[in-house]
């Protein structure tokens, strides 16, 4: 049994020892390996960002943003809008259990860029009465944001 363990042992030393000849050495192993080493990664350099706003109109300055009135949906309940710059629109989704109401915090800003559409989560909140929140049927979700702007088109004319 022990010149079984000897045989195996002198076979592995055997084996390791002909690998080193054949690769040079340790020596030439260890250049080899420094020469493979790979390269630390170089900085990425970036151009600076500029974000340039359009000057505010004179005629936003003196202006007050139109109301946020609330306009009725068929079949569903009823959209907060707040009219503003033509050409593009803001659907506002509140918060799981929010209120779509909040946006009059903030719609007067964005009533200079855009007119802001906010509607009501499609499930009820449990212990919360008048609060809904959004569900994951993002069909349903696609349905109902059609259905508001629609309805806000004819409200707003």
């Amino acid at each position: 049994m022990r010149f079984k363990f000897l045989k195996v042992a002198g076979l592995s030393v055997v084996m390791v020892a002909a690998g080193v000849a054949l690769r040079g050495g340790f020596e030439a192993a260890r250049a080899r390996s420094d020469t493979l080493a790979p390269e630390p990664p170089r900085p990425v350099q970036r151009p600076a960002l500029r974000i340039v706003a359009p000057p505010p109109r004179q005629d936003d300055a003196r202006s007050e943003p139109a109301p946020i009135r609330q306009l009725p949906v068929s079949g569903d309940l009823p959209a907060f809008v707040a009219p503003g710059a033509p050409g593009a629109t803001v659907v506002y989704l509140h918060g799981f259990c929010g209120d779509p109401r909040r946006i009059d915090e903030w719609a007067p800003t964005a009533q200079r860029h855009a007119t802001v559409v906010a509607i009501y989560g499609d499930a009820p909140c449990r212990n919360r009465p008048g609060r809904y929140r959004f569900t994951a049927d993002m069909k349903y979700l696609d349905y109902r944001i059609r259905r508001a702007l629609g309805s806000v088109g004819k409200g707003l004319g």
